[in-house]
């Protein structure tokens, strides 16, 4: 699979516009090298995707380093209202990982119930810098009303949650009305936790975890 929006040869040829799902259901399996990868690859800083469903198997076998893996999107800006049972399954270069996205600075209104399995970054870089969510890896400025109950793994050292795994930018992170039943952890990871694994500066509101975590 070649994914909507790209990372090629050191150059972003994102996805920038807005994008409906229309609630329509993408299943099968999407299996394939690249950066970003998911049904979207990268979503530039005007794209938003709403309304898209995902059941596939999602497999990344990326050679860059440090690469994004979800559902819906490696990378996107901003999501609302998607949602994923299938597997997301990263590999050694694997940085970043989430049952809806990879990463992204907005997201809200999204449910995972596929298992996510992060790999381990091994090839791709330090694995204390790996980020593995149930619902978004990487965050910047807010995750509302989100709902995971998927199992949430890897074998890094980095940071692992059940709703966000952390953040690579120093922001402040709202967090609201988002709730865990999935168990989350893995062998070594550093920053473990019900609904997040780590932030800079957290504001917290509402948010539930009745999973394990390991």
């Amino acid at each position: 699979w070649v994914p909507i929006g790209e990372f090629i040869t050191g150059a972003y040829k994102s996805f920038d516009g807005s994008f409906d799902g229309d609630g329509h259901i993408i299943s099968g399996t999407l299996q394939g090298d690249a950066r970003y990868f998911g049904f979207f690859g990268r979503c530039g800083e005007n794209s938003e995707i709403t309304n898209l469903h995902m059941a596939a198997t999602v497999t990344s076998t990326s050679s860059s380093g440090s690469s994004y893996i979800g559902s819906v999107a490696g990378y996107a800006y901003k999501i609302t209202g998607c949602s994923n049972s299938g597997s997301v399954i990263g590999n050694s270069h694997t940085g970043t990982a989430g049952g809806i996205v990879g990463g992204t600075d907005f997201i809200s209104g999204c449910v995972n119930t596929g298992k996510i399995d992060g790999g381990s970054n091994i090839d791709g870089g330090s694995s204390s810098n790996e980020y593995i969510g149930g619902i978004v890896g990487d965050i910047v400025v807010d995750c509302s009303d989100c709902y995971n109950s998927g199992e949430v793994t890897g074998q890094g050292s980095g940071k692992i949650g059940g709703i966000v795994g952390g953040q690579s930018m120093s922001s402040t992170l709202k967090m609201e009305g988002c709730t865990n039943i999935g168990k989350v952890g893995g062998p070594s990871f550093t920053f473990t936790g019900g609904i997040l694994g780590l932030a800079y500066s957290l504001t917290l509101i509402r948010c539930t975890n009745h999973g394990e975590v390991i």
